[in-house]
């Protein structure tokens, strides 16, 4: 070192000695400073990386548990579209996955096994393709409805590839295939369901078809029945007739018919006829209807053949093998009573025609027993009121009758008459001729006093040779005519028995009038008797009027 030349220069060594060691010190400081800041700044580096480390270690935690997540996630995805192709391929219906478009996207073997298509035919295809061409618009229509949520269902049936339809009950909805939107078609085969519809709807058919026709039988049961009823009510053959025309006409609509009674000799007269068409023919013989000669139904199933019934004209517009007449016999206690006659029947299947003749022999027995019956008590009835010789009415229908006659015209302020007849010397007659003669005389008055009389006037065998005549609404001056007329009637009688004439007879009357010669039947018939003793005493022949006897 070299040695220093002055003082000055000594000093400014010095002083720049100062300034080095002031500089120093101040680096020193600002290094303690720097290293503060620096140890700060390690402290703090040390601070953030430790949380940076824990948030990491944290994040890596969440990104291990979202990564298990999703692989079990995609574990769950895998056994889903395992679950899914199983399905696909087991079950028994037809399924569909197609796209927006309508392109299917994929099928299960139901449906390549059973509609004959092999699955790259399917791919692309259009989804309406699988329906019949006339109904692919109305397919159309259904998969929207059912997308959009209008309908839940469609029943249009699938074709097959070679044409053949399969019914089917199809629902559409909307899901996601391999991250797309698309819709599912799941087709259910109701072959059985439609066949067992079908058989439904035929038992329903067949069901309504008996409750048709057991109302129908209840109907035609009600109706026989109150034919029945008014039958039973009816005082006469006609009325009963009548009847049978209305219920009758009821039971077969539409038809005509008539009703035939035995007549004698087999002759069977027209009794009751209605429809539109009925028979004319008034009389039948056993040469005009099959029926007469036996007990057997006879349907005319060709209305052209010989062998049908006269009583049915030849129409020509109806075909062989209908049965549009029919004679059913009206049978009673082994003989036919009568003849149901039917015409224009039903030109339908045979069941229906088993009915129509099923209900006219049902009808013809109804008739049969019904009318024999309605017989028996009008034979029975005339037995009880009227006289087995003459036909004429009896004392007992008289006592009756007159009462009500008297009552009928005590209300409406009428007349009426009686004339009491004995024939003259009738015991004579009896043992000139015999009770058979004196029979055969009788007889022949009943029916001769019959012919003088009108429709209301009542004629009756009082007994013996004596009659009695009630003539309602009748005068004094009229009866005593009726009486003149029946006096000369007598006189002029004449009467065969056994090939011979009887000779000729005379009687007597009394004449009675209601009320003036008596206010009781029992008065004014015992006014007409005493009368008619009162001729029978003065000689015969002749008419004495009550209240004129002395």
């Amino acid at each position: 070192m070299e040695e220093p030349e002055t003082l000055a220069e000594i000093t400014a060594l010095h002083q720049r000695i100062a300034e080095l060691e002031q500089m120093i010190a101040h680096l020193m400081i600002e290094r303690r400073r720097a290293e503060d800041a620096l140890h700060r700044m390690n402290a703090e580096l040390e601070q953030r990386v430790q949380e940076r480390t824990l948030e990491l270690a944290r994040a890596n935690k969440a990104l291990q548990a979202e990564i298990y997540q999703r692989q079990e996630k995609e574990q769950e995805w895998r056994e889903s579209e395992h679950r899914l192709q199983t399905l696909f391929d087991k079950v028994d219906d037809f399924l569909f996955v197609f796209d927006v478009d309508g392109h299917i996207l994929h099928s299960n073997p139901v449906v390549w096994r059973r509609l004959g298509y092999v699955p790259e035919a399917l791919q692309n295809m259009h989804m309406l393709n699988i329906y019949p061409p006339d109904q692919q618009h109305e397919a159309l229509d259904a998969i929207v409805a059912m997308i959009s949520g209008q309908s839940a269902v469609c029943t249009i049936p699938l074709q097959t590839s070679d044409g053949t339809l399969i019914p089917v009950q199809t629902r559409v909805t909307h899901g996601n295939w391999d991250n797309r939107d698309v819709f599912f078609s799941i087709s259910r085969d109701i072959s059985d369901l439609k066949q067992a519809q079908e058989a439904l709807e035929q038992a329903n058919q067949q069901l309504k078809h008996s409750v048709d026709e057991l109302t129908q039988r209840n109907h035609d049961i009600t109706l026989l029945n109150e034919m029945g009823d008014k039958i039973h009510f009816c005082e006469s053959l006609d009325d009963a007739y009548t009847i049978v025309e209305h219920i009758v006409a009821q039971l077969f609509p539409n038809q005509s018919g008539a009703l035939y009674m035995s007549l004698s000799r087999g002759e069977m007269s027209l009794v009751a006829r209605w429809g539109p068409h009925p028979p004319g023919q008034r009389v039948v013989t056993p040469h005009h209807c099959p029926v007469v000669q036996g007990h057997h139904l006879h349907l005319i199933n060709d209305p052209q053949s010989a062998q049908r019934c006269h009583l049915c004209p030849i129409d020509r517009s109806i075909s062989a093998g209908a049965v549009p007449y029919a004679c059913v016999p009206l049978v009673a206690h082994g003989e036919t009573m009568g003849v149901l006659h039917l015409r224009n029947g039903p030109h339908l299947p045979q069941s229906v025609r088993d009915l129509w003749e099923h209900l006219a022999v049902t009808t013809a027995r109804k008739l049969a027993l019904e009318l024999s019956n309605l017989h028996l008590r009008e034979r029975l009835r005339n037995q009880a009121v009227r006289d087995p010789l003459t036909g004429l009415f009896n004392r007992r229908y008289l006592d009756e009758t007159l009462k009500r006659e008297l009552q009928r015209a005590h209300r409406h302020a009428h007349p009426v008459g009686v004339i009491m007849l004995d024939i003259d010397h009738f015991k004579q007659f009896n043992d000139t001729y015999g009770h058979d003669g004196g029979d055969t005389l009788l007889r022949a008055l009943g029916s001769a006093l019959q012919t003088q009389t009108r429709g209301e006037d009542i004629v009756c065998r009082y007994g013996g040779e004596e009659f009695t005549l009630i003539l309602p609404g009748a005068t004094l001056e009229q009866t005593y005519r009726r009486a003149e007329q029946l006096l000369t009637l007598i006189r002029n009688l004449q009467v065969q028995h056994d090939g011979h004439p009887l000779r000729s007879i005379t009687a007597s009357l009394g004449v009675a009038i209601f009320p003036e010669h008596g206010a009781t039947d029992e008065a004014v018939v015992k006014a007409a008797d005493c009368a008619l003793y009162l001729a029978k005493t003065r000689g015969r022949d002749q008419i004495v009027v009550a209240g004129l006897m002395e």
